[in-house]
């Protein structure tokens, strides 16, 4: 057994692993999020082990406790894309999801569970003549595998993404929480796993060039990208965790077309303007289309189809140009001359800084600090 370099960090993985599952299945309720992102994890964990036996050389002294998790890439696409489901969306986890999503792991295992349980000296054999193999020496079968592997990864972060954009396009209809921009962050990790991916397939698909990539390094990228993501996931959660264990709100259901007059039209909207204008209910953080239709009396459907026809954009959208007028105010003002950014943010009813910069910069076209220089030159 040694200790180098690439073994430190799978067992800083590992270790970081351990603290995130522990942490995950303590949380009281245990929701499903929770539940199958506490599996995620466990999975992830599994591979971080997997990762430490075999650049340690622990597989050496104790052939037998190397294989177990050999299955952890075919898991983890479709458990995180269960997880965005239980997260995001109605719909429920039933045993046929399950066997559909996790027969190629099952398949995967069960015909590599031989070469788990073979002898120790011919499995020592075997992982030595292994990791001395090229790119250029592995079998075709390998080589698909590989491929497999990684399109598989690529095509469940793919369907995970689409949920996240999907959800956060509808949520634009109902609410006005900035908090939910957190979910780029999500996102971003997605298109992140497949950019991954992608390198990793191009360093295949070049390997006549690529003579000394051994595939064992391949694999060690594969599973440091996943360290990356255990670290994320814990600075996610430790920033977010109602947003990462809890179920969101559904958006609203579409109700079909239904005839409005002028008279009623033109009622919803003066009543929308008198509330967010006059009584300043933009400034609300957590502000929802329901909490406005209540006040005026409509219900959710006939406020949002107003609101997107009278004023041409989403809910979200139109108290957020609210909000940007009263930063805009704000930063021009000589009483708030000497605030920071951040607070007059907030004063504005904005949940964070990176969602008002954001928004403000799509409204305005240049960010506060920049508008509030051109506003003192003035």
């Amino acid at each position: 057994m040694s200790f180098n370099l690439l073994s430190s960090f799978y067992l800083i993985g590992l270790a970081q692993g351990l603290l995130l599952l522990f942490a995950f299945l303590l949380k009281k309720p245990l929701t499903k999020p929770a539940i199958i992102l506490s599996l995620l994890v466990f999975t992830i964990t599994g591979g971080m082990w997997e990762g430490f036996v075999l650049t340690s050389q622990l597989y050496k002294i104790h052939p037998g406790i190397f294989g177990w998790f050999i299955a952890t890439p075919f898991v983890i696409g479709p458990l995180l894309y269960a997880y965005t489901i239980s997260l995001l969306e109605k719909r429920g986890l039933t045993i046929k999801f399950a066997i559909k999503h996790g027969a190629i792991a099952a398949i995967y295992f069960a015909f590599m569970l031989p070469y788990i349980i073979e002898d120790p000296q011919m499995k020592l054999v075997r992982l030595k003549a292994a990791s001395e193999l090229s790119l250029t020496e592995i079998s075709i079968w390998n080589t698909v595998m590989i491929l497999l592997r990684t399109a598989h990864w690529t095509f469940y972060m793919w369907l995970s993404h689409k949920i996240v954009t999907r959800y956060k396009r509808q949520w634009k209809q109902i609410s006005s929480d900035n908090s939910l921009l957190k979910l780029n962050f999500l996102s971003a990790l997605y298109w992140y796993f497949i950019l991954i991916q992608v390198c990793i397939l191009v360093m295949i698909m070049v390997k006549e060039y690529n003579r000394q990539i051994l595939p064992m390094a391949i694999d060690n990228i594969a599973y440091l990208v996943l360290i990356i993501f255990l670290f994320a996931i814990g600075y996610w959660g430790l920033n977010n965790p109602g947003v990462l264990f809890d179920r969101l709100s559904d958006p609203i259901k579409t109700q079909g077309d239904v005839g409005l007059s002028p008279a009623v039209v033109n009622e919803v909207a003066q009543k929308l303007t008198a509330v967010l204008h006059e009584k300043e209910w933009y400034k609300n953080k957590a502000l929802r289309l329901q909490h406005v239709a209540d006040e005026i009396g409509f219900s959710t459907h006939i406020v949002s189809r107003v609101i997107n026809e009278q004023f041409g954009m989403p809910f979200f959208d139109w108290v957020n140009g609210y909000r940007v007028n009263e930063a805009k105010k704000l930063l021009q003002g000589e009483e708030s001359r000497n605030f920071t950014i951040e607070r007059i943010a907030h004063q504005s009813g904005f949940n964070n800084k990176v969602s008002f910069y954001k928004q403000f910069r799509e409204n305005v076209g240049c960010s506060p600090s920049e508008f509030r220089k051109k506003s003192i030159e003035l």
